[in-house]
């Protein structure tokens, strides 16, 4: 097996999307908010903190910290961001520190948030990729993690509920401003 295809099998990538009716321009405005929308978009959400001078403004570099309950596990991790398009796209990785059944192990992980234009609206989606350097201790915990615990299951689940927690909010404000 090729160093390539090693590296391939180490990978795992999920992708969640919803379709919302509103503007991009509404829509960053709510996603960019990290400090109150990301924090309020899934109960799983226990902390997040917005690091250094940008707090409502994410462009390159933009680091967040975050700890959350993803399915059985616990995790937390500093995240940054990269290939910041206003109204667009933003890419995030960062190292998460999991802690699950009081086993700790560290996972490469990210992702990248999108919104797409579609014939009546947009789409909001989430692209996440969860990575494993190959030591084989994390591919044993990646492999049993995911497959045993149904933890790539939760992993979909979270980023729904996010997803849906924006596809909603967004639409109520839709049709409050057409209200008025």
């Amino acid at each position: 097996m090729s160093k390539k295809q090693q590296g391939l099998s180490r990978m795992v990538t999920l992708t969640e999307s919803v379709p919302v009716k509103a503007t991009p321009k509404a829509a960053w405005k709510l996603i960019s908010n990290f400090e109150e929308t990301w924090l309020n978009s899934n109960p799983d959400h226990l902390e997040i903190m917005v690091l250094g001078q940008y707090k409502r403004h994410i462009c390159d570099g933009f680091a967040y910290w975050q700890r959350e309950k993803v399915g059985r596990a616990t995790v937390e991790y500093i995240a940054k961001l990269e290939d910041v398009t206003k109204e667009k796209a933003f890419s995030w990785s960062t190292v998460a520190n999991y802690d699950i059944c009081r086993t700790n192990f560290k996972l490469e992980m990210g992702g990248t948030f999108l919104i797409e234009e579609v014939e009546k609206g947009f789409t909001l989606r989430h692209d996440f990729w969860i990575f494993n350097h190959g030591n084989l201790k994390g591919l044993f915990f990646r492999w049993f993690v995911l497959h045993l615990f149904g933890h790539k299951r939760a992993i979909s689940k979270h980023y729904r509920t996010e997803l849906g927690y924006y596809k909603e909010k967004l639409e109520k404000d839709e049709a409050e401003a057409t209200c008025h």
